[in-house]
């Protein structure tokens, strides 16, 4: 990934200046070729013109003022000027010495005859053996004023410094390119480089992850948004994961434990009737016993089955649960469900103090769910009720949201049980020494279906009173 985001930065970078190297040199070149040819052009026409002035006075050759002027103008210029007869045989040279190796020589008959053709002959070559290098070369003829040539004049200029002058802005160019180059390759490293450090930091987690390190997290401090919320996606699903996995272990070791005591309880009974160790009178009342841990194990089957339901409706019950919301009476499923507890209130001498209101409170939810809620609470107010005592259920309203407490009259529930009240299978000593038949699942599934209506429940314990409250959204 590293290597793929850092030649996707550069190497467009990298393109870019390469046609930018060629446009420039392609722009310097012609610029300067036609700066060249501009000024050798323009030192031709002025010479041309000094040397006709010359001619009308006289002859040109052994002209001392015309060939001052000649080596002053070719060193102002950094040219080379000539002026030839009108045979094409140099007369004057600007060289420094007066008679230069030059004088005597004769222009190509071609390159005078192109020059009187189109009155200026321009071209990059070499005049014979008058210059060993290639130059940049003007050939003007001068005519008189019997409209006959006088004269040639030839100014030249090496290409070498054109050249040179060429390389030195290439070589500025080049410069410049690398230096920004090299700028954008390491920005481009240290940003590739970053990203892929947090993302590498997310793989190997991942990977300790994957091997049981539950508790490998990712703390990378990244300025892209989108990393840093990788990174508390990953660590989110990390707690979830974490926090499923140890549920998971108390799971197998609470029901490991709650297994254990019914099925040696019966296996014990078993095998005491079958090897004789139980006499036959007792049998009848060991078998008893025996039934009684049937059906408690029956029990949590049933509740552990219930259990798995409702976990794996939970999506279910989320994105259906407006479609699936019904309107119903929460007044009348409290009274059904202490209708259907009236043996076991009257076998515990309860009273039972029910605080509804004078009329109907209409609540929305899933109807059946609901009345699992308020069926397991009130089945917990009663078991954990002291005899004599009373239950308490009440119903009150505020906002859009109905508040149904039931409470009970008993042993405080202790502070370091509060934390663990909802979970599988907890059940604190005061419920182990109450009930030995309880599963300790009925608060766990109210917790679930409560949760999946988006809904709340809070319980307070203290001064032997116990009040479990829940909330309802109402019907508008």
């Amino acid at each position: 990934m590293f290597s793929s985001q850092f030649t996707v930065i550069s190497l467009p970078v990298l393109v870019c200046l390469l046609v930018l190297a060629i446009g420039f040199g392609s722009f310097s070149y012609t610029y300067l070729v036609r700066f060249s040819r501009d000024t050798v052009s323009q030192a031709a026409e002025a010479t041309a013109e000094l040397t006709a002035a010359y001619a009308d006075a006289g002859r040109l050759e052994d002209n001392w003022d015309l060939r001052m002027a000649l080596s002053i103008s070719a060193n102002v210029s950094d040219n080379h000027i000539m002026i030839c007869d009108p045979d094409g045989r140099v007369a004057l040279c600007s060289d420094k010495e007066f008679r230069c190796r030059h004088i005597g020589m004769r222009i190509n008959a071609q390159t005078l005859e192109e020059s009187r053709a189109s009155g200026e002959f321009s071209g990059i070559g070499v005049l014979e053996d008058m210059y060993e290098e290639a130059r940049y070369i003007t050939v003007r003829p001068v005519e008189g004023r019997n409209g006959q040539v006088d004269a040639y004049v030839i100014v030249t200029t090496g290409a070498g410094a054109l050249m040179s002058l060429m390389q030195r802005s290439y070589t500025i160019f080049i410069l410049t390119a690398a230096l920004a180059l090299v700028i954008a390759m390491v920005a481009s490293f240290i940003f590739a480089r970053r990203q892929t450090r947090a993302i590498g930091s997310v793989v190997r987690a991942t990977h300790r992850f994957s091997r049981g390190d539950l508790k490998s997290r990712v703390n990378v401090e990244s300025r892209i948004a989108e990393i840093n919320e990788l990174e508390t996606t990953f660590n989110s699903m990390a707690d979830a994961l974490e926090t499923t996995e140890i549920q998971r272990r108390d799971f197998v070791s609470n029901v490991s434990h709650d297994l254990k005591t019914p099925m040696s309880v019966i296996g014990g009974y078993v095998d005491g009737i079958l090897d004789g160790t139980i006499p036959p009178e007792r049998q009848e009342e060991s078998l008893r016993t025996v039934s009684g841990e049937v059906k408690r194990l029956t029990n949590m089957v049933r509740s552990m089955l219930e259990i798995s339901r409702l976990q794996a409706q939970m999506a279910e019950m989320q994105d259906a649960r407006v479609v699936a919301m019904e309107s119903f009476d929460i007044t009348e499923l409290l009274a059904l469900a202490l209708l259907s507890n009236e043996q076991r209130i009257e076998s515990k001498n309860l009273d039972v103090e029910a605080d509804f209101g004078d009329r109907a409170v209409m609540t929305l939810g899933i109807k059946e769910r609901i009345s699992q809620v308020v069926y397991n609470l009130i089945d917990n107010a009663i078991k954990f009720a002291d005899p004599g005592s009373a239950i308490g259920l009440s119903v009150k309203t505020g906002g859009q949201k109905a508040y149904i407490t039931v409470r009970n009259c008993g042993p405080d529930i202790q502070t370091e049980d509060m934390p663990k009240l909802f979970e599988r299978f907890y059940k604190g000593d005061f419920s182990r020494n109450a009930d030995t038949a309880s599963s300790g699942l009925g608060l766990y599934i109210v917790k679930t279906v409560l949760d999946a209506h988006n809904e709340n429940i809070t319980v307070k314990s203290e001064n032997g009173v116990t009040e479990f409250t829940f909330t309802l959204q109402l019907e508008k």
